[in-house]
């Protein structure tokens, strides 16, 4: 069992939800055969949004800024967590993962940040031709990092 503390290695104490993601290093303390395996050092805390089935994998997804005069229009990122894979796609549904109308207006505002939105779903075709990230689960930043 691992321990888990911020980043100025304080208890944790915030609650955190069934399914949350956390980013977070894992640091080993010495060996001595028993007790904790080590320290999990929590930098963010992401807390699940929705009530659809979850399915598909976890991505962040990134509004690019790119604006077109014609469709389809590759205005957005999706980038597979834990792995390399990035891929432009034309629209991204949220109204899939069946969050209220607040969790929904949260993950379009992480949309147009740098970390932009985590998110668990598959891609589907698009009605115009281009490719749709449709969102089965929306997570949203619950602990901000400290400076």
């Amino acid at each position: 069992m691992a321990r888990i503390v911020d980043e100025q290695r304080r208890a944790f104490t915030k609650d955190v939800a069934d399914g949350a993601l956390v980013r977070a290093e894992l640091e080993p303390l010495p060996f001595d055969g028993f007790g904790e395996l080590g320290v999990l050092a929590a930098a963010d805390v992401f807390a699940p949004a929705g009530h659809a089935p979850e399915t598909g994998r976890f991505f962040r997804l990134v509004d690019t800024g790119i604006r077109c005069v014609r469709a389809p229009c590759f205005s957005h990122r999706a980038a597979r967590l834990n792995s390399a894979v990035r891929t432009p796609v034309s629209g991204i549904d949220l109204g899939a993962a069946r969050a209220t109308t607040a969790e929904v207006a949260r993950a379009e505002a992480a949309l147009r940040t740098k970390n932009g939105l985590l998110a668990r779903g598959r891609y589907v075709p698009g009605s115009d031709g281009g490719s749709v990230f449709r969102a089965s689960r929306l997570f949203l930043r619950a602990l901000q990092p400290r400076a």
